[in-house]
């Protein structure tokens, strides 16, 4: 038995962010799940376990959240859900999210000589620098190695700030992680 996909959604406030956390399958009767939330700074906020065979749903608050800036608008602050499964009390898989707590915001509104086309994170608007990438594992004829993170940090280098990509990567969780530790978004 392995730890079902999770899924994240995040509710800002004021001064709290609801960070929304459920499974997409359920839990098998004979385990339990407990997942525990950290801050940037490895101090845990929380922690929930549930039993038997249900889905897990539960929404966590962060007061005071440190928030997710992309390069050149602030820090990049990560927390950290912890996820273990277990059978009795030996733990048999374990997984870890990473999370930046942010808005997005893509404004449209009409400003009298045409319609904007404006990303607005954590309620500042913020320049797009981008670039499109093509994961090189989806040209069926290249065939060499590459470092997606050192891929991710040539566009830093470069002073991008957003990415589209065009084909998967990998995991979203994955390309997702590496692009909010090195500042992208």
């Amino acid at each position: 038995m392995n730890i079902p996909p999770f899924l994240f959604t995040q509710t800002h406030h004021t001064q709290t962010v609801e960070l929304n956390v459920r499974s997409k399958k359920a839990i098998d009767e004979a385990t339990s799940l407990t997942c525990t939330l950290y801050d940037p700074n490895n101090q845990a906020i929380e922690s929930i376990t549930i039993n038997n065979s249900h889905t897990f749903k539960h929404t966590f608050i962060i007061e005071n959240p440190q928030l997710w800036w992309p390069i050149g608008y602030g820090e990049q602050p990560l927390y950290t859900v912890d996820v273990e499964l277990y059978t009795g009390n030996q733990s048999i898989d374990h997984t870890s999210y990473s999370i930046g707590l942010r808005t997005v915001k893509l404004n449209r509104d009409n400003d009298g000589d045409a319609s904007k086309f404006e990303f607005i994170i954590n309620d500042t608007p913020v320049f797009i620098k981008g670039t499109n990438m093509i994961i090189e594992d989806a040209i069926l004829t290249q065939s060499r190695r590459y470092s997606l993170t050192a891929q991710i940090k040539d566009c830093v280098r470069a002073n991008i700030n957003c990415i589209r990509v065009w084909e998967a990567p990998t995991t979203r969780q994955t390309f997702s992680l590496i692009c909010a530790i090195n500042t992208v978004f």
